[in-house]
């Protein structure tokens, strides 16, 4: 199925393809300019007055006394012989002459009459070719028509024939060179799409060369300002929920200590379990920015050791058989091993399980998640699925932003307390990412939502 969705899809990348465009463009140009010359030089050879016409007739007149009045079939067939030609006598009906045709010895081929081409035509003349083939037709005093077909000699044809291939070969050639001329001259096309992809997959460093003169230079300068004024935003942004982080790390400990240190009975159990709760929320989201930002300067920062997917996966799960989602688990036969960092890793899987039984209950309350693992194409594929109400098409592309929810239901304020930060995803998303790997999600409204970790088997 996969195969036979690639193939349209192919060829309509194929048929949108501009450098496809610009060759089929090159190609119907060269197709007209030839044929538009070989119009006009027909058009100039058919014109009567013109001296290669005038000395044809003229040639034609002096074959035809050669041959004498009436029309001797011996001095034709002598004639014929000496210039290997085919001579046709056409004598008018009632007359006294019969009609006849002689021919060269060892003449090959027959004349092409139904591909021959008039170029010439007078009262007494009409010439027609194609390729080495010609045929003259002469009207005669009694009203008869002697008919000249000039064949090619055997070298001739050989000499066509190398001629025909010849020009095969150079139009190759020609259109290879233009091919690879084109291709060159869109180089900056394509590293600006390779380029534009890298940094809608996040990475800001990517820039292109800006070695081609012209609009694809500017276009090019102005790409690599566009990506270089996105890094620093983001970089600013970035720098600055880090710095808020961590000076909140300093008031929080101290108000920890200061709720560890209250006396007996300043404050109701209760309120005080309450306001530890919001501390480890608040410590839980400062920790979670801390470590996807470690995780995205500096992947040196896992502990990588050999871990068995298979396992991890079936140990990550034990957790949820407690809840009263219906939890489906699809593993591979034997061990799937991987360097990776486990608890990390681990906790991917949690929070992409989370996210499932929070927000993947169908209508009717129930939950149900499918979790698989399998190899594919050399890489270690985890994939989450729930059948829940699913995401908005135009959330999908924010899901792994920090504090993104995709809808109220998924907020802090919610009435069943679900909501999470917003920022499980975006750890998930360094931690992948820190492995070499990636994260996507797949999810149409009504029917649920997958997220796709694959990672690379190294």
């Amino acid at each position: 199925m996969t195969e036979r969705r690639g193939r349209p899809e192919f060829f309509l990348r194929l048929s949108r393809s501009l450098f496809l465009r610009l060759a089929l463009v090159v190609v119907l140009t060269a197709v007209t300019i030839n044929t538009a010359n070989y119009a006009l030089l027909m058009d100039l050879r058919s014109q009567g007055d013109t001296a290669i016409n005038r000395n044809l007739v003229q040639y034609v007149h002096y074959l035809a006394e050669e041959i004498g009045q009436p029309a001797d079939a011996g001095k034709a067939k002598a004639l014929a012989q000496r210039l290997r030609m085919r001579i046709r006598l056409d004598a008018p009906s009632g007359g006294g002459q019969p009609s006849w045709e002689v021919s060269a010895e060892g003449l090959a081929g027959d004349m092409p009459d139904k591909y021959l081409r008039t170029w010439y035509s007078s009262d007494t003349v009409q010439a027609a070719s194609i390729h080495s083939f010609h045929r003259i037709r002469l009207r005669v005093a009694d009203g008869g028509h002697l008919t000249f077909d000039l064949h090619p000699t055997p070298e001739e044809r050989a000499l066509n024939k190398f001629y025909a291939w010849a020009s095969v070969g150079i139009c190759l050639l020609l259109l290879i060179a233009a091919a690879l001329s084109m291709r060159w001259l869109l180089r900056p096309v394509d590293w600006l799409t390779r380029a534009a992809g890298a940094v809608r997959d996040g990475d800001l460093t990517r820039r292109v060369p800006e070695s081609r003169g012209g609009e694809l230079r500017e276009l090019s300068r102005t790409f690599n300002q566009m990506v270089a004024s996105l890094e620093r935003a983001i970089s600013a942004q970035q720098r600055l929920v880090l710095d808020v982080s961590h000076e909140l790390r300093t008031p929080m400990t101290r108000l920890r200590l200061q709720l560890e240190m209250l006396p007996e009975g300043s404050a109701s159990g209760k309120a005080l379990e309450a306001m530890r709760e919001d501390l480890r929320e608040m410590e839980a989201m400062v920790h979670s920015i801390l470590e996807a930002a470690r995780l995205r300067h500096d992947a040196g920062t896992l502990r990588l050791e050999l871990v068995d997917l298979a396992a991890l996966a079936s140990g990550v799960t034990e957790r949820f058989h407690a809840t009263d989602a219906t939890l489906g688990l699809r593993l591979p036969e034997g061990p799937l091993p991987l360097r990776a960092d486990a608890d990390k890793l681990t906790t991917v899987l949690r929070n992409l399980l989370d996210n499932a039984l929070k927000y993947g209950r169908a209508a009717d309350g129930s939950c149900r998640i499918e979790m698989g693992l399998g190899l594919e194409a050399g890489q270690a594929v985890f994939t989450v699925r729930d059948h829940g109400p699913g995401i908005r098409p135009d959330a999908l592309p924010h899901v792994f932003e920090p504090f993104f929810r995709a809808d109220t239901a998924r907020s802090r304020t919610a009435d069943d307390g679900r909501g999470g930060f917003g920022l499980g995803l975006c750890l998930c998303q360094a931690i992948v990412q820190a492995h070499g790997g990636k994260i996507a999600v797949e999810s149409k409204p009504g029917e649920g939502t997958a997220f796709v970790v694959t990672l690379p088997l190294r």
